[in-house]
């Protein structure tokens, strides 16, 4: 299958659980594997790292999605963090993951209104910055931001009102593809 095809569709996997889990179903979640953190920093299956904002957050993994995703948790907040192996992050491929996006939502009753998306420097060059308004079936509305990093990371949140949380920026900033000095 195409790797961008499978970014797409982890995205859609996702997005019952970027809402809190009183209003949708979400898969499974269990804590990650001790070996993978240290001091809330965790080093994802290609060799990357990524901290948490502070020690209040956990890291967690979700289970039965099609794509390896994990996710920190503190009380309802969710910040998602996954990659897969993209050729390039473009225009024509955030396309395809808005438009992805859009028919897995809808397959949900879940309503994705404006979704945009431009390229961004941060949390480095050739970055893409993505944000939309979701609306469950229940009427609960959230907004969605995110980023999508040239390595193929994505690191995505979900939150009320219209400010993006720092949490989040703290996160993407955070992003280390190369590997740990010992």
């Amino acid at each position: 299958m195409d790797l961008t095809k499978l970014l797409r569709i982890g995205a859609l996997a996702l997005l019952p659980v970027l809402a809190s889990p009183a209003d949708a179903q979400t898969p499974a979640e269990e804590p990650v594997a001790a070996e993978m953190v240290s001091q809330g920093r965790l080093t994802l299956p290609d060799g990357a790292q990524v901290s948490a904002p502070d020690g209040s957050w956990e890291w967690r993994e979700l289970r039965d999605v099609p794509v390896k995703t994990f996710i920190l948790a503190k009380d309802q907040a969710r910040i998602i963090v996954m990659h897969q192996n993209v050729k390039e992050v473009n225009d024509e491929f955030m396309r395809g993951f808005v438009d992805g996006t859009l028919r897995g939502s809808a397959k949900q009753g879940i309503k994705v209104l404006e979704p945009r998306f431009a390229p961004s420097d941060f949390p480095s060059p050739g970055s893409y910055r993505f944000e939309a308004t979701t609306v469950l079936p229940n009427g609960v509305s959230f907004t969605r931001t995110g980023y999508v990093l040239p390595t193929g990371h994505l690191i995505l949140m979900s939150y009320q009102g219209s400010t993006e949380p720092p949490e989040l920026r703290k996160v993407a900033a955070s992003l280390s593809t190369a590997p740990a000095k010992p």
